[in-house]
This record gives structure tokens, sequence and C-alpha cells, in this order.
């Protein structure tokens, strides 16, 4: 029994030697790849690239958040726009009804203080109904506003003669012009 034991204890043995060598020679091996690539050893190598991953995340997380934050200016930046455009498109609709006006800026003012004016489905509305028919109404309320029907002869002045507002897109060129800083 005694040399069962033996054997068996020169067998474990032999294995623990063979297992520690084979992890030594694999050591080894490792260790001269890494410096064939200019390292000093294999731990070394290790280290380097983490770090340099670290510093690469890090490049990275900067890159996306400057890339999110331009993206939210060029966000708020294109809402601004749309607002400007469609104030300009209620301000063109709104004043080419006014031409009878004899101030149509001052009498946009007043509408615009009293109604709600916006854009649906690419018409212009006040207070849910078309633009003209608002005007319209808001005028035979408001004759005051109104330039003197009179027709020209004995006693009566030539009208004055309004100045032709921009249409929507000429001022959406200005818009563009001032932003961006330039003549086009």
């Amino acid at each position: 029994m005694e040399e069962v034991q033996e054997t068996q204890a020169v067998q474990e043995v032999k294995e623990t030697k063979q297992e520690v060598d084979t992890e030594s020679l694999l050591r080894q091996k490792l260790d001269e790849e890494a410096r064939a690539l200019g390292f000093e050893d294999w731990d070394t190598m290790q280290a380097k690239l983490l770090e340099e991953k670290g510093r690469y995340y890090e490049l990275l997380e900067k890159v996306k958040k400057e890339a999110e934050e331009k993206q939210r200016k060029a966000q708020e930046e294109i809402v601004n726009l749309k607002k400007q455009y469609e104030e300009t498109i209620v301000r063109y609709e709104t004043l080419k009804h006014f031409k009878d006006a004899i101030d149509p800026d001052k009498a946009f003012k007043l509408f615009r203080s009293e109604k709600e004016v916006y854009i649906k489905d690419g018409k212009v509305y006040a207070d849910g109904e078309p633009i003209e028919k608002a005007i319209e109404k808001f005028l035979t309320e408001n004759p005051y506003l109104l330039k003197p029907t009179q027709k020209q002869g004995a006693g009566t002045t030539p009208a004055q003669q309004t100045e032709k507002l921009p249409s929507p897109q000429e001022k959406l060129r200005q818009a563009f012009k001032k932003l961006i800083g330039g003549e086009r």
C-alpha cells in the first residue's frame, strides 16, 4: 500500500511541475512577443494598452458631447428660423389685407394684440377664422383705421401710396443673410 501512495505522490509532483513549466513557458513566450513589439514585458504591454484604451474612451466621450451640443444648437436654430419664417408669413399675409389702412403697421399691431394669429395647414388664421374674414371683421369694427374712401376731385387730397411689402421668401432671404453675416 505504501508503494501505491508513493507512486501517486510522485505522479502528483510530476503533474504539478508540468503545469508550472507550462505556465512559465507561456509567460516567457508572451514576454518575448511583448519585447518584439517594443515593450518591456507582457504586463507592461497590458498596462500601456489599458492606458491607451482609457484615453481613447475619454476622447470619444469628449467628441460625443461636442457633437451633441452642436446638434442641440442646430435644433434650436432650426426652431428659431421656423418661428421667424412663420412670423414673416403671418405678417405678410396680414399686412396685405391692411392695404386700405391709414397706417398698416399700427393696424397690424392692434390686430395682433386682439387676435390669436397662427398658421395651420399652410394657411393663416386669426381666432379660428381665415385671415381675410378676420381682418374684414376687424376693419368693420374699427373703421377709423381705414383711409377715407372719397374719390379724388375738388377738395380732396390724393391718397398716399403704400410701399410694396417684401414677399415672405425675400424676408426669409434677408433673415438668412443676417444670420450668416454677409451678402449672397
